[in-house]
């Protein structure tokens, strides 16, 4: 893990570059994080917060900036904007092994009139979606997969729940995932990953210290006398996409089938 003193306001521009080289952002959504980013530095500044470091952000920080926000005349919708660009910074952070003292979860948006889902997400929700686990810990790890996979490929939550480990291979020539997927009947065909999703994987995969064969278990033993982890079921894989809707506050709940239209 790295441990260093150097500021928020100085980690702008490896952020900036981590925006355009790790996950190939369009050039307009890189400024437009710029440009989000620069009022929370001048909130910073104007604060006497300039020398604060990722470790020392605290959630108080993080409620003062938003009632900084709230009494700008800027739209509630504006404001999530503002919110969206630092909980991406604090994503940075957390993928980066830059120790920070909040997770993105901590940072709630606002609910607003007009933030209705329909049958798709827009990419803007989509992406704030896979933002919301916590990937500093094993079940963030496995949760961000669970969002990727789903979001990536339109895989059904039954065939994905099917997965075992060994049905997963790493293409030397493409570094993509490949993902043998098996139907009720048994009947397998295989699907490459994009790079992202396999990224998120491997992390995932490393963390793993048990011996149970399947891609997604569930870290919360069944029985008290029984500690190893279980397979993950159809249904708590459908708790687990909802739980992320209501973290991020969109106004009706999230479903894998929504989730899968993504990939449409």
């Amino acid at each position: 893990m790295k441990n260093n003193n150097k500021s928020l306001i100085e980690y702008i521009s490896d952020f900036s570059r981590y925006c355009k080289t790790d996950r190939d952002f369009s050039n307009k959504t890189i400024e437009n994080y710029g440009r989000y980013l620069n009022r929370f530095i001048s909130w910073l500044k104007t604060s006497n917060l300039a020398h604060l470091t990722p470790q020392e952000l605290s959630i108080k920080h993080i409620s003062d900036y938003q009632e900084y926000l709230s009494k700008q005349n800027i739209k509630k919708i504006t404001q999530n904007y503002y919110l969206i660009a630092l909980r991406m910074l604090i994503s940075y952070f957390i993928e980066k092994e830059i120790p920070c003292s909040i997770s993105t979860e901590k940072i709630k948006l606002l609910k607003t009139e007009k933030q209705r889902l329909k049958d798709i997400l827009t990419p803007k929700q989509l992406e704030i979606l896979l933002l919301a686990p916590n990937v500093s810990h094993n079940i963030g790890l496995r949760d961000r997969v669970i969002l990727e996979i789903i979001s990536s490929i339109g895989l059904k939550v039954t065939e994905l729940t099917r997965i075992n480990k060994k049905d997963v291979k790493i293409d030397d020539f493409t570094n993509r995932a490949i993902i043998n997927i098996f139907d009720r009947k048994n009947n397998m065909r295989s699907v490459y990953l994009p790079h992202k999703t396999t990224e998120w994987l491997i992390k995932y995969l490393k963390n793993r210290k048990d011996n149970n064969e399947a891609l997604l278990i569930n870290y919360k033993p069944r029985k008290q006398n029984d500690q190893s982890p279980t397979r993950l079921t159809a249904r708590s894989v459908e708790r687990i996409v909802q739980k992320y809707g209501n973290i991020i506050n969109f106004s009706q709940s999230i479903t894998p089938e929504i989730l899968r239209n993504a990939y449409m």
